[in-house]
């Protein structure tokens, strides 16, 4: 593979091969055959560059400790849970197809509430963000604040949603302590007196 500058159309890759020329047992000379590979060269240094950022940018959501998550609709299922998901739910990478994202819901009322708030945006193919309730690995509720965004085939129709969300668990909690705090006496606990 050689590459050449055409006056007109600038830099072309070439790939050549000789082979000798027999004539009656003996090498009379060398046929040389030329092809201009540069658009195949083109498509494979475009791949490789794709591949090369696809790899970089899976390492960062590898690496993220946001919870990214890809959920095929209408069966729930997840696609793909990333590193600090996998943590929180207690899956390993190679579980995550088997489950579904009915099964991470703390109860009934938090998967209603995800889907009577988030779907209809997300059908319609607007994003959602918004808080659910959802079951740690350990049993315990934790409280994911969540963007939601639709993924539609050709067609318009849904078929994959890309969440990345928060576990805002520890956050809720201290508010609650401080609001707790400004309204008890530390002494005591009970309430402070009206005004």
């Amino acid at each position: 593979l050689s590459s050449w500058d055409h006056p007109e159309k600038g830099r072309r890759w070439m790939l050549s091969s000789a082979t000798p020329l027999l004539i009656d047992e003996e090498v009379q000379g060398t046929v040389l055959t030329f092809a201009d590979v540069t658009e195949r060269k083109e498509i494979e240094d475009a791949r490789k560059v794709a591949e090369e950022e696809n790899a970089r940018l899976a390492r960062i959501v590898e690496s993220t400790s946001d919870l990214v998550a890809l959920i095929d609709y209408p069966s729930g299922s997840l696609a793909y849970l990333n590193r600090s998901a996998r943590r929180l739910f207690g899956l390993e990478e190679a579980d995550v197809a088997s489950v579904n994202l009915r099964d991470l819901f703390v109860e009934p009322s938090s998967e209603l509430h995800h889907i009577d708030k988030a779907l209809p945006h997300l059908v319609e193919g607007r994003g959602w963000t918004g808080e659910l309730a959802m079951k740690a690995a350990d049993g315990s509720e934790v409280h994911i604040w969540q963007t939601l965004t639709p993924e539609l085939d050709e067609e318009g129709v849904l078929r994959r949603i890309s969440s990345v969300g928060r576990d805002v668990t520890a956050r809720l909690k201290l508010e609650a302590e401080l609001s707790h705090q400004a309204s008890h006496d530390s002494l005591t606990g009970l309430p402070n007196r009206s005004r």
